[in-house]
């Protein structure tokens, strides 16, 4: 399995030397489409961290031509909803459990 480090568009959120935020953008084959993932610490939410480094990778998919990033939230996760509504993703999926959103860049 390879690692999300080696295959993915990684950007850090940093408090001196603790990694308080991780984004990721996973690349399909031909690095059109990504897949979005980001870790907030639990003592950094709601600090604008986690919009930070979503406008951050956003940009940075955009200066590698990416033209669309998708993600997966659970349904009950209402903050981070709130938030990737407000940044312009769709929801393009649903089930029971998770939500599936998209943005075109």
């Amino acid at each position: 399995m390879a690692d999300i480090l080696d295959i993915g568009i990684n950007i850090l959120a940093r408090r001196g030397e603790e990694i308080i935020g991780h984004a990721a953008l996973i690349p399909d084959g031909d690095r059109r489409k990504g897949e979005f993932i980001i870790f907030v610490h639990q003592d950094c939410r709601n600090l604008g961290v986690g919009t930070e480094l979503t406008k951050r990778t956003f940009q940075r998919a955009m200066d590698l031509g990416f033209q669309s990033i998708w993600l997966t939230v659970a349904m009950n996760n209402f903050i981070a909803i709130r938030l990737y509504r407000k940044l312009g993703f769709d929801y393009c999926e649903m089930d029971e459990c998770e939500r599936t959103m998209l943005i075109k860049l």
